[in-house]
This record gives C-alpha cells, sequence and structure tokens, in this order.
C-alpha cells in the first residue's frame, strides 16, 4: 500500500497491524495534513460483523471532543478499501515514555490528569474503553497526552451491545490487555466506568515505578494475579 492513493490520501508508511486490519500514516492531498488511516483487512471487506465493529469503533469515538482523545475525521469505503480517518498525534507512546524507568514527578502528574480528564469525559457518555494502556497513549513533544484507539470501547447505555454481540461470537478474542484488565473484564463480567479506572491505575503504578503491578509467564498466569 506505500505510495499508493485511496481517496484523497497518499499512504506514507505502515506504523501497524491487528487482527481487523493496518495502520498507515498517510497524507490529505486535499487539505495538506497528515493523518491515519485504519484500513479494514481486505479479506474481512465482506464480513458484515467486522464492518459493523469498524463502523462501530469510528462512531463511539468520533462523538468524544476532547483535547487529550484522538480524533476521528471519517469512515469511508473507497477504491475497494474501507477505512477509518484519524489525527495522526506526532510523538511516541506512554511505554515508550516510561521506557521500563519511573517519570518524573511533575511528567507523571501532568499526563495523569490529561488521561484522568479524557476518561471522565468518555466516561460521562457512557463510553468505556476497555484497553486502558501505555501503548494506546500518546504523548506528544509538548508533553500533551492523547488517548487512542477505541476499537474494543463499548457504550454502556446501549440497550442490545453490538461489543457484547461480537464478544459472545469470538469476532473480539481477548477483550483487553491482560497485564492493564480489571479483574471483572478478566473475569467477562459486566463491567463500567470502574474496570477503565482499574486499568488506568495499573498504568500509574507504571509510571511511578517503571514495572508492571502485575506480570506472569503467559497470559493465563498475569489474569491470575490480577484476580487474586
Amino acid at each position: 500500500m506505500i505510495g499508493k492513493t485511496v481517496a484523497q490520501y497518499k499512504i506514507l508508511e505502515i506504523l501497524g497491524k491487528g487482527g481487523m486490519g493496518q495502520v498507515y500514516k498517510a497524507h490529505d492531498t486535499q487539505l495538506d495534513r497528515t493523518v491515519v488511516l485504519k484500513l479494514l483487512s481486505s479479506d474481512l471487506l465482506t464480513n458484515d460483523t467486522a464492518r459493523k465493529r469498524f463502523s462501530r469503533e469510528a462512531r463511539l469515538a468520533s462523538v468524544l471532543d476532547h483535547p487529550n482523545i484522538c480524533m476521528i475525521y471519517e469512515i469511508q469505503e473507497k477504491d475497494s478499501q474501507f477505512f477509518i480517518v484519524m489525527q495522526y498525534v506526532e510523538g511516541q507512546t506512554l511505554k515508550q515514555t516510561i521506557n521500563n524507568q519511573p517519570l518524573a514527578n511533575n511528567t507523571l502528574i501532568s499526563i495523569a490528569l490529561q488521561v484522568a480528564d479524557a476518561l471522565s469525559s468518555a466516561h460521562d457518555v457512557g463510553i468505556v474503553h476497555r484497553d486502558i494502556k501505555p501503548q494506546n497513549i500518546m504523548i506528544t513533544p509538548r508533553g500533551q497526552a492523547k488517548v487512542l484507539d477505541f476499537g474494543l470501547a463499548k457504550n454502556i447505555y446501549e440497550k442490545n451491545s453490538l461489543t457484547r454481540q461480537l464478544d459472545m461470537m469470538g469476532i473480539i478474542e481477548t477483550p483487553g490487555t491482560p497485564a492493564y484488565m480489571s479483574p471483572e473484564q478478566s473475569r467477562r463480567e459486566r463491567i463500567d466506568r470502574r474496570s477503565d479506572i482499574f486499568s488506568f491505575g495499573t498504568v500509574l503504578y507504571e509510571m511511578a515505578t517503571g514495572i508492571k503491578p502485575f506480570t506472569g509467564k503467559d497470559p493465563r498466569d498475569i489474569i491470575k494475579s490480577v484476580c487474586e
């Protein structure tokens, strides 16, 4: 895909891959700005359930207007591609910022307040992120935090949650990241905003110490450590 143009977006480089597709850095030739394209995998283009999950991610994130949450510009299907266009955030992940070392107190407090405010804003409209971890928080060169990736998010106010349907069908195989999940989420129980707060607590611990609070030789071992 590097060098190709999808709609008005010229793809520059790949940023990552996941179970649903690939993430690219791209140039918006109409507005002359750098953006991120999240493309649904070609083998999932005809999968109605996968398409719904992809659309749900864009829909949930797009209702959040907060300086510490990555903006969703649009979702589009063109040139045989189904994709989400997002704000490009320059900088490094919080995981890279920590780099196995405790953060300075002023840096820790600044990032913590920004992420807490972003989560509070999402929770106020019923959206639970479900995958808060250092890898999903970007830190810009000016120290601004941006919460990314609402691919596992759910709206707790929805009576017939698509997220629950996807979980049951195995489309979302792991509803989070074991080292940062709350015990309730680990057990696939009903969750609310407190689950994100627990995850945020594990991130704070890692920011303060440079190490994760819960570890193990494999995901099952980690989950056991969390639940105990």
